[in-house]
This record gives structure tokens, sequence and C-alpha cells, in this order.
């Protein structure tokens, strides 16, 4: 592995969703996919893009999002296959990216005292 680099974050916080007197039932949902593989097989790099997220919703309506990308580099892959690109990207750049978005999500969570549980390993 090269690098494992942020590109973007898209954080919102709706306060208003919640009731303040009110049982709020809030739903959390996280996921991650890998957007795009870029391969040159000829120069052995590979750069995945990761697209992480969170939702809290409250009833139907979302409480907090964040979404993140990254992308992750890999060099002296010569020798790959294309299949075994993809296998790659799924199985390795995408758990590996996961260590950093949830790091990023807690200090957002901390920043904006959400006070939620962390999000699992």
């Amino acid at each position: 592995m090269a690098a494992i680099l942020l590109t973007s974050v898209d954080f919102k916080v709706d306060r208003d969703v919640l009731d303040p007197g009110g049982s709020n039932q809030i739903k959390p949902s996280y996921g991650g996919r890998v957007k795009e593989v870029a391969f040159n097989a000829d120069q052995g790099n590979l750069i995945c893009t990761i697209e992480w997220t969170v939702d809290f919703r409250s009833g139907r309506k979302r409480f907090v999002k964040c979404a993140a990308e990254y992308e992750v580099a890999y060099e002296g892959l010569e020798s790959f296959q294309e299949a075994t690109v993809s296998l790659l990207a799924e199985n390795v750049a995408r758990p590996a990216s996961y260590a950093y978005f949830r790091a990023l999500f807690a200090n957002l969570d901390w920043s904006a005292e959400l006070r939620s549980p962390p999000l699992l390993s």
C-alpha cells in the first residue's frame, strides 16, 4: 500500500429533527463501498476510491449524515490480473480505509457533541 488519502467529507447535523421533550428513537445505519477502481497494469499502480457513509435517523427524518471518500493507492502490482485487482479493492482497500473513517467520524461526533457510540470495529 502506498497511501490512504481523504478526498472529501460531507457532514451535516439537523438538530431540529429531534423532539426535545419526546423519546427520540435514533436509528443508525452505515456502510462502505468501492466507488471506483483505476488500474494501470503496465505501471502496476492501483487507485481505489472508497466511499463510507453514516446516517442517524429519528423516525423517517435524517438527524446526522456523514459521507467521506478515500483514495487508496497501491504500487508494484505489475503481475496482477484485473479480477485479482477487484478482489484487492473490495477485500483489502475497503477494510483498510474503514479505520480512517471510524477515526474521522469519532472526531466529528465529538466536535458536534453527538455522544453517539463508536462505530463497530
